[in-house]
């Protein structure tokens, strides 16, 4: 037999195109790693696929656990950043690194999730079947109750409220078409790189939520399309980080309810504004006085810090 010399092996390695970058975004979520990597070690046997971590500048040993961990395997990377850059930001990193080396695509995954076996290589088929798609929405489900849907893509209003498409319902073949959705659920966000180069990365000012649905209208806005992909099965701990205490929950709140407005400012056409501030009047007069009946006065005060961000932005 021929035996390759070590320096010709590693040049070759050194050399390797990667075709898609799976980016999961961490920080303090060192107990998610292991069941999160390994599902991914173990559903995909591509070696043009890579793992990389993008560490929030962790300080529960994430970062050490990852590279002890699974040193075993070369498609495990980690991009240690040197600060909490938020969801946004810490992907855009992600992003621009995988995009400046050549990646085709980018899946966007959180680390409490783990992925189903084949998951990657239906993604990567289904964007070569459907090339004008710019984002993918794969399949999640709950973790907990695997039987039922957390998203298969994003559903939005007028005013901007956003929701996961099927969320809570039972996953049934009703589900299983391939359709085209408003936005993919930043839990599992399947990205085209030429579109990116377009559109531009996600909007870091949002910090967290909408920024992925702000980054799929301008998916729209620039004549990409945005759909589901149920074949590939994602399963995701629905809202773990958030449960943490109850001044995490108010400024969840706080974010969804100010980046809403930035939404519609950003995405809206200007000229059409007029027609739906009357809608949008109302939904705020409702929920301030939802939230006066029941005495929750933090969050009127969350909504009158989202008019002056909204009016400042």
């Amino acid at each position: 037999m021929y035996n390759i010399p070590s320096q010709i092996i590693l040049r070759r390695l050194m050399n390797k195109k990667i075709l898609v970058s799976v980016l999961i975004l961490n920080w303090n979520g060192k107990e998610h790693l292991n069941e999160c990597i390994s599902s991914l070690i173990e559903g995909c046997g591509r070696d043009d696929v890579e793992f990389v971590v993008v560490d929030n500048s962790s300080s529960d040993g994430s970062v050490e656990f990852v590279r002890d961990r699974f040193s075993f395997d070369e498609r495990v990377k980690v991009l240690s950043l040197d600060k909490n850059y938020g969801w946004s930001g810490g992907n855009n990193r992600g992003i621009k690194k995988s995009i400046e080396q050549g990646s085709k695509y980018i899946f966007l995954l959180n680390n409490d999730t783990k992925v189903e076996k084949g998951c990657i290589e239906k993604l990567i088929e289904f964007s070569e079947t459907y090339p004008e798609a710019g984002a993918v929405a794969p399949k999640i489900l709950l973790y907990d109750q695997p039987f039922l849907i957390n998203s298969i893509g994003l559903e939005c209003s007028i005013i901007g409220s956003a929701w996961d498409r099927g969320i809570g319902r039972v996953d049934t073949p009703r589900w299983n078409k391939i359709e085209e959705v408003a936005g993919v659920c930043g839990a599992g966000m399947w990205l085209k790189s030429d579109a990116l180069k377009i559109i531009g990365l996600l909007p870091e000012e949002f910090e967290i939520y909408l920024d992925d649905l702000d980054l799929c209208l301008r998916m729209w806005m620039n004549g990409f399309k945005v759909l589901t992909c149920p074949e590939a099965v994602v399963h995701h701990k629905f809202s773990m980080t958030w449960k943490t205490s109850v001044e995490r929950e108010k400024r969840k709140y706080y974010l969804n309810t100010r980046n809403r407005f930035w939404l519609i400012e950003r995405n809206f056409p200007k000229k059409e504004l007029l027609k739906i501030l009357m809608y949008i009047l109302f939904g705020e007069a409702k929920a301030i006085g939802n939230s006066i009946k029941k005495l929750e006065l933090w969050r009127v005060k969350a909504h009158i810090k989202s008019w002056a961000e909204a009016l400042r932005y």
